[in-house]
């Protein structure tokens, strides 16, 4: 039993999914509530109580309770308002929905803040986003963006067209999610996680476009125990960036995924510095026969530095968030 146990201990390591917890949950300092029916001390909008119950340059988690809801607004977290931790009902009840386009930096929500959550709330862009594919009107309408360091989201839904969530930029990740989309519907420069999520390909395009532009740059899109869906057809990433990283890990893939699977876009003839892999997926849509020569195959160095937490996460900030969601 002893050499059982330490064989589990080993192989959970090896595969990346050992997490050592480096401090306890931080506490929350403050707990605020936005209902639109309103009431003493409760704000109407998401905006007004970041405005105005997030304090300035604060330090501690400010937990903002959001109620089942229609919001029909824009929301910021500004620069210098870290530590706000934005907490719904259902993502299927508490809905933010948006509209912006043709403006990469506008969306239903823009997290400029290092150090947010976002938990159990459904973001949606909703310009064109009943539109085809296929119409003159489609334009970038972004859902999310994330520009700040170790944001996190949790049982949220992203739903969008085109570039319906901007990973721009910082340390990300994403557990349990669901992101609706076409045409570069996971996009930026962001080093980011995206763990046990739903993806709906609903028209012609492609999932991601990651833009990492240096071969030592740390960013890439490491989506692990994902489930692919939709009508598509879909290729599961497109070359942003001249060293574009994005990684399939033990996903399932359906039929929506196009054979050839990547697509160098600007950078044909530099598709050897691309990193595109799929590692342990299943599904119609993961036959490997009709890929690109260049997908990468990665050694077991190279895997375990991807599906590792510590990707995202070497000093242990996910196991000081207050939740355990």
């Amino acid at each position: 039993m002893r050499y059982i146990t330490m064989f589990v201990v080993l192989l959970l390591f090896i595969l990346g999914d050992w997490t050592l917890s480096k401090g306890a949950p931080a506490p929350i300092s403050r707990e605020i509530f936005v209902n639109p029916q309103g009431g003493s001390g409760i704000y109407t909008t998401i905006q007004d109580a970041i405005n105005q119950g997030v304090p300035g340059n604060n330090t501690g988690w400010v937990l903002i309770n959001v109620a089942p809801g229609v919001y029909a607004e824009n929301v910021t977290v500004p620069r210098d308002k870290p530590y706000v931790y934005l907490k719904g009902h259902q993502r299927s009840t508490t809905i933010v929905a948006g509209r912006s386009s043709g403006n990469l930096w506008e969306a239903t929500l823009m997290v400029l803040a290092d150090n947010f959550i976002a938990q159990r709330i459904t973001f949606k862009n909703t310009f064109n986003v009943a539109g085809s594919i296929l119409g003159n009107d489609v334009k970038p309408a972004v859902a999310v963006s994330a520009q700040g360091d170790k944001n996190s989201f949790y049982r949220c839904a992203f739903i969008g067209l085109q570039d319906t969530l901007f990973d721009a930029i910082g340390r990300h990740f994403f557990r349990s999610c669901y992101i609706e989309g076409a045409v570069d519907f996971i996009f930026g420069d962001g080093t980011s996680m995206y763990q046990a999520c739903v993806i709906n390909a609903t028209g012609y395009g492609f999932i991601t476009a990651q833009r990492r532009e240096t071969p030592d740059g740390p960013s890439g899109f490491v989506l692990k125990f994902t489930r692919v869906i939709g009508t598509g057809p879909t290729y599961l990433g497109r070359a942003y960036g001249a060293y574009s990283r994005v990684l399939f890990y033990k996903s399932t893939l359906s039929g929506s995924v196009e054979p050839k699977g990547w697509d160098p876009w600007n950078f044909v003839g530099h598709e050897n510095q691309l990193t595109y892999a799929e590692v342990g997926c299943r599904g119609d849509g993961a036959n490997t026969s009709q890929r690109v020569s260049w997908e990468k195959t990665l050694n077991p160095s190279e895997l375990k530095s991807l599906i590792s937490t510590s990707f995202i996460d070497n000093e242990g900030w996910l196991a000081n968030q207050p939740l355990s969601a």
